[in-house]
C-alpha cells in the first residue's frame, strides 16, 4: 500500500508498481491516461457510467481542433504552452494506436467579412500582444495568398489568418481507437458502472480508497478521478460551457483546413474531415444546458457555413449534437490530489489540444520528476477528499 505522503525529496511520491489503480471516467483524458498506464506495465481498472463507445463524453462531442495559436486569443498564456507540446505529442501517441486516426497538421485559417474587418485586425492585435516575438507563426494572408491554400475562398475574402503550426484529429476515430487500444491492453474496463462515492481510509500499511458504484464495492490505493461535470460536488466552481456542433456532408464543398469564421456573436468553425464531411460549430456559449440544438443556433451555423461558401446550401446534415464542458473560474485545468485521490478537471474545450501534455505532467509528477515551474499552478494540495454524487 502508498498513502502517496512522500514528496520529491524523499522518492516518488507513488510506488506506481505496487498500487492497485482507478480511473473513473472514460472520456478523453480518463483514457488516454489508463492507456499510458497500461503501457507503463500496471494494472487499471477504468470505471465509467456509459458504454465503451463513449457517445455521451464531450470528447465525441468536439471538433478535435489543435489550436494553441487560435485559442491564445480568449486563454491565457498556460493554455499556449500546454497546447503547443501537445500539439507534437499527438502524432507520438497515435503511431502506437492499433487503429489509423485521421490527424492533419496543415495550419489552421482565421478569416471574417470585409464588414467585420476589425474583428479580425482585433484578433491579431491580443494574440500578437501575448506572443511577443513569437507572432512568426500566426501571418497575413492577402488575398491571392490565400486562395493558393484554399482555392474555394478566391474572390469571397480581401485577406486572411494562417496559423500555420496548426491542425486537427478526428475525435470520434481517435475514441474508437483508445478504445481497441484499451482491451487489447487487458485493461479491467467496468462499463455502465456509476461511481457514487470515494473515500480514503486510513488501515494498518498505509491508506487506501474506498469506491463505493452501483455494481458494489472496490478498494485501490490510488484513483484518479477524470469524470468532468460529473465531479461538480467536488468544485464548486465548476460550471458547464455549452457546446453546439453540426456534421454535414457537402460534395460540392472543397476545404482543406479547419476554418475560424470570426463572428459578431461568437467565432463558428467549420473542420473539414475526410469523405466530404464538415464539422460546424460554435466554440462555447456559457450556459450549462443540455438540451439539442436551438433553431437559432442551427440557422447561424449553417447560414456561416453558406456564406464562406455557397455550396453548402446542398450539403446534408447527418449528426446535431450538444455537450457541456467542464469549465473552472479561471478556464484553466486543475490537479487537485489529498492521499491516495487525483482528481483532474476542468479541461474546458481543451480537451484534446491539452491531454497529451496533462498526462505526461501527472505521470512526471506521480514519479516526482522535475516540472517546469510554468505548469506549478496546474497542481493544488487539498485536504481530504470525499467524493459523491
Amino acid at each position: 500500500m502508498n498513502d502517496g505522503s512522500l514528496d520529491a525529496k524523499g522518492g516518488c511520491r507513488y510506488d506506481l508498481n505496487r498500487s492497485r489503480i482507478a480511473i473513473v471516467g472514460a472520456g478523453l483524458f480518463g483514457r488516454t491516461l489508463a492507456l499510458t498506464l497500461l503501457r507503463k506495465g500496471l494494472a487499471v481498472t477504468l470505471f465509467d457510467k456509459d458504454s465503451l463507445d463513449g457517445t455521451s463524453s464531450c470528447a465525441f462531442t468536439g471538433a478535435g481542433m489543435l489550436a494553441p495559436y487560435c485559442e491564445l486569443d480568449s486563454s491565457p498564456e498556460l493554455i499556449f504552452e500546454l497546447g503547443r507540446d501537445s500539439t507534437k505529442l499527438w502524432a507520438e501517441i497515435l503511431n502506437k494506436l492499433p487503429d489509423r486516426v485521421f490527424l492533419q497538421k496543415e495550419g489552421t485559417i482565421v478569416i471574417a467579412h470585409p464588414s467585420d474587418q476589425l474583428l479580425l485586425t482585433n484578433f491579431h492585435a491580443r494574440i500578437s500582444n501575448k506572443l511577443q516575438a513569437r507572432s512568426d507563426d500566426l501571418v497575413w494572408l492577402d488575398a491571392e495568398q490565400l486562395s493558393v491554400l484554399e482555392p474555394s475562398l478566391f474572390g469571397r475574402f480581401d485577406n486572411a489568418l494562417f496559423a500555420c503550426d496548426e491542425g486537427q484529429i478526428d475525435n470520434r476515430e481517435l475514441m474508437r481507437a483508445l478504445s481497441s487500444a484499451l482491451l487489447d491492453g487487458q485493461c479491467d474496463w467496468k462499463v455502465n458502472t456509476l461511481v457514487q462515492s470515494v473515500e480514503q481510509r486510513t488501515i494498518s500499511k498505509g491508506a487506501i480508497s474506498e469506491l463505493s458504484t452501483s455494481a458494489g464495492k472496490y478498494q485501490f490505493d490510488l484513483v484518479f478521478d477524470c469524470r468532468g461535470m460529473g465531479g461538480k460536488p467536488e468544485f464548486s466552481e465548476l460550471r458547464g460551457v455549452r457546446g453546439e456542433m453540426l456534421e454535414v456532408e457537402a460534395p460540392d464543398v472543397v476545404l482543406t483546413r479547419p476554418l475560424r469564421f470570426l463572428h459578431p456573436r461568437y467565432p463558428i468553425y467549420i473542420v473539414p474531415r475526410p469523405g466530404k464531411r464538415f464539422l460546424i460549430g460554435a466554440t462555447s456559449l456559457e450556459c450549462e444546458d443540455y438540451r439539442p440544438i436551438s433553431v437559432l443556433s442551427t440557422l447561424e451555423l449553417l447560414s456561416a457555413a453558406y456564406s464562406v461558401d455557397p455550396a453548402f446550401a446542398y450539403a446534408s446534415v447527418i449528426d446535431a449534437r450538444v455537450n457541456c464542458r467542464p469549465t473552472l473560474t479561471n478556464n484553466q485545468p486543475l490537479i487537485q490530489h489529498s492521499g491516495g485521490l487525483i482528481q483532474v478537471n476542468g479541461l474546458y474545450r481543451h480537451g484534446f489540444l491539452l491531454t497529451p501534455k496533462l498526462v505526461r505532467l501527472l505521470i512526471d509528477w506521480l514519479e516526482s520528476k522535475p516540472i517546469d515551474a510554468t505548469f506549478s499552478d496546474l497542481f493544488k494540495e487539498v485536504k481530504q477528499i470525499a467524493v459523491a454524487n
